[in-house]
């Protein structure tokens, strides 16, 4: 069974029990066996339901992140049942909000839900669940966690933002890796890779949650026009917006 909606882990590195109504136990006692349950054993139990798999074990790491920009990020160990193969882990939880829905911000989850497995070849990173809510914009993402590789910003120097914080170990960051020009082509290459596995797939503007699909299907006319209202005189914008343009769809 999959779990819809956010499954969040407190600060105090334990599992939340879900409500019953977003639950996947078909019989309230069995729901209350598992919030009975050892916050440990739940979190097992949480996370043996999202990957399909049966874990043997899990534990967060004390390094746990407070949040991304607008959820939490918790780095989780585990190791599977049947295998007893060990996999680090990142689960991305944000509760739904007005603004992480006119955002689109679930389009995350729901890429990696359609398209996350077919482009492992283009270094997407592997992920075992994901749940994304458009109307909500509430967000669930269970993958894989990069932890042995460097970002490409990395390699373009202190005056890079993302390298503020990280100044000084820049130079271990780069040790032993290739030169900057040499990364970017690579990141030109893996983009390209991406793209081309879709590249003019008509059967994508059947995906509404994607970035302007609707107006490449040659529709989506209304929700356009809300947008311009928002950034015009109703929304603290230019008044003229509205009136110097006006709505052309793609086909």
């Amino acid at each position: 069974p999959t779990l819809p909606r956010t499954i969040g882990l407190d600060m105090a590195e334990t599992v939340d029990p879900i409500p019953y109504d977003r639950s996947p136990f078909a019989t309230k006692a069995e729901y209350d066996a598992y919030v009975a349950l050892p916050s440990e054993k739940r979190l097992v139990q949480t996370l043996s339901h999202m990957m399909g798999a049966e874990v043997r074990s899990a534990s967060p790491r004390n390094q746990s992140k407070m949040g991304g920009m607008s959820g939490v990020i918790q780095f989780l160990d585990v190791v599977l049942a049947s295998t007893g193969e060990s996999l680090a882990l990142v689960l991305k939880t944000a509760a739904g909000s007005p603004l992480r829905a006119t955002l689109g911000s679930a389009r995350e989850a729901l890429f990696y839900d359609a398209f996350g497995s077919s482009l492992e070849d283009a270094n997407v990173p592997r992920c075992f669940y994901a749940h994304g809510d458009m109307a909500t914009g509430d967000t669930t993402l269970l993958m894989q966690c990069l932890e042995n590789a460097v970002p490409a910003g990395t390699f373009f120097g202190g005056e890079q933002p993302n390298n503020w914080g990280v100044q000084e170990r820049l130079p271990e960051l780069c040790a032993g890796n290739p030169p900057p020009e040499d990364v970017a082509a690579d990141g030109f290459k893996l983009y390209a890779r991406m793209h081309a596995a879709y590249w003019r797939d008509e059967a994508l503007l059947s995906k509404p949650w994607l970035r302007a699909s609707d107006w490449y299907a040659g529709c989506g006319e209304a929700a356009w026009r809300a947008g311009q209202a928002q950034a015009s005189g109703e929304g603290g914008g230019p008044a003229a917006l509205m009136d110097s343009i006006s709505w052309r769809g793609y086909r």
